[in-house]
């Protein structure tokens, strides 16, 4: 960038060049190519020096643009606009801007001595920097909602990045961004991430430059006025508040992600406002449709009694944990209580989200107490009464918890009489054959591997508490689960999957695995 004086009363010129793009073509403002100045882009406060295509005769000269003319006594640069004298700085700007009168009360809320964003208003009056300020009309502090707008200006709603967001290192005009269909330009601010600039044909042939955040954010921003030339930078007005990835507020960050019918049910349960400082596990849509069809429940969460929804709010909280980022880059799997995160580590205000692929229920207690309040294991509850495994299901977490292999009541219902009774009435005997049963640290289904190609088996090996049983576990080419004593054994396959308990997980398996 370099800047040029003139005869009025020293006003600035400020001339900036820009690197051409790839494309050699003429964009929809027709007159300029984009392989301009020597393969420059050239612009004199922010208007566009013509091209270096010369006419081919004299009877053209009126018609076409030519660009830059050396004469005997100087040089004369063809420019698309009047240039008007600059004599304000952006910050005297937005002071005079009868349309900024909202974003002034926002940058002086914050922008005082010792502010959050006192650097920020400080780069905006000091004739030393060169920035570009996307700064938003009163019309886009009314899009948002009341609250939403007392949070700003409280600065609970990473007010100072948001500020920084809408501010750009350099001087970029709106003719450094070709006017052509699927162009984007990137532009980094401030605060650190990327802008991305497009110009859209509009209605009659209009082109509109629209400004959009990340790829997550589906939203484009309109600019309405392109081109206000501070002495320190270039100003163009938005009509919506720019909004970096890091600083959304929730509701916005799961709305971004698709994840909406969680976010409903936190709004139904008045958990979202408050929600700062949190790691938040996700259920994408699909696992929330799941979970209700299958507890019957409505997807309209108002809809819900009174009771239930004091039960869904508790499963809610189960959802939230304390700060967190816990991946960053190189993890390949990971889950959380057997649940698959599938993507990880997602930005909002103070908060992190992690997107799973299941509901999180919170567990009713210990192993034992699981299996013993339910139903489906009343016979496997008596066999472990009385034996060691007993305390040890529920007084033990173990260095890392259990994973419990459970026979329902179907399952041990097909043993012989005699073998049944056999474990009804020797504690020893039913002691060592479900110590088999019993791995040491958290197994969750997900966590076994894919098979190998037909007809061959990937089998993984582990421990178990009885000290000389290896147990071998495969998927099969079905997506089934089964573990069978090593080297040789009956299968057993898993009919239900990661039922949590507070010291480890339970799978229900269709039959009792003894040699």
């Amino acid at each position: 960038m370099k800047v040029l004086y003139t005869d009025n009363n020293n006003s600035t010129i400020r001339i900036n060049v820009y690197a051409s793009t790839t494309i050699n073509e003429k964009d929809a403002r027709g007159k300029m190519h984009h392989a301009l100045m020597g393969g420059k882009i050239v612009t004199a406060n922010c208007a566009c020096i013509g091209n270096k295509e010369e006419p081919a005769n004299s009877e053209e000269m009126g018609k076409r643009s030519i660009g830059s003319r050396r004469a005997t006594n100087g040089v004369a640069h063809m420019v698309d606009r009047v240039l008007t004298p600059v004599q304000r700085t952006l910050a005297e700007h937005i002071a005079s801007h009868p349309r900024l009168s909202k974003f002034r009360a926002l940058l002086a809320a914050h922008g005082g001595k010792n502010g959050p964003a006192e650097s920020l208003l400080k780069a905006l009056e000091s004739e030393k920097e060169t920035l570009t300020l996307f700064a938003p009309t009163d019309k886009a502090f009314d899009k948002l909602t009341e609250e939403q707008n007392e949070d700003l200006f409280k600065g609970k709603s990473c007010t100072p990045s948001i500020l920084e967001h809408h501010v750009v290192g350099r001087t970029l005009c709106s003719a450094a961004i070709p006017q052509i269909q699927d162009y984007i330009a990137l532009a980094t601010t401030r605060q650190g991430e990327n802008l991305r600039l497009e110009w859209l044909e509009g209605e009659a042939g209009q082109w509109v430059l629209t400004i959009k955040g990340s790829n997550e954010q589906s939203d484009k921003i309109t600019v309405t006025d392109i081109d206000i030339v501070a002495t320190n930078g270039v100003m163009h007005l938005v009509d919506s508040i720019l909004f970096p990835v890091s600083a959304r507020q929730i509701n916005q960050a799961l709305q971004d992600s698709n994840l909406t019918v969680f976010a409903s049910y936190l709004e139904n349960a008045d958990m979202m406002h408050d929600m700062e400082n949190f790691t938040l596990f996700a259920p994408t849509n699909e696992a929330m449709m799941k979970w209700l069809k299958d507890e019957d429940m409505d997807e309209d969460a108002s809809a819900l009694s009174e009771e239930v929804q004091d039960r869904v709010k508790d499963i809610l909280k189960f959802h939230l944990a304390t700060p967190m980022d816990m991946f960053g880059f190189g993890w390949d799997k990971a889950t959380v209580q057997c649940a698959n995160i599938l993507s990880a580590d997602k930005s909002s205000c103070n908060n992190v989200i992690h997107v799973i692929d299941r509901v999180l229920i919170p567990p009713s207690g210990n192993i034992f107490e699981t299996i013993s309040s339910n139903p489906s294991y009343s016979i496997l509850t008596k066999i472990l009464k009385g034996t060691k495994l007993e305390k040890e299901l529920t007084e033990s977490n173990g260095v890392n918890g259990y994973t419990l292999l459970a026979p329902d009541d179907d399952a041990l219902g097909r043993l012989e009489k005699d073998q049944l009774d056999g474990l009804l009435e020797d504690k020893k005997v039913a002691e060592r054959i479900l110590s088999t049963h019993v791995i040491p640290g958290v197994m969750c289904c997900s966590s076994v591997k894919n098979p190998t190609p037909w007809p061959f088996t990937r089998q993984q090996l582990v421990n178990t508490l009885a000290w000389d049983v290896i147990l071998a576990v495969h998927r099969d080419h079905k997506g089934h689960i089964h573990f069978d004593r090593e080297p040789v054994g009956r299968g057993t396959k898993v009919t239900k999957c990661d039922m949590a308990a507070t010291n480890g997980i339970i799978h229900t398996v269709n039959r009792l695995i003894i040699s």
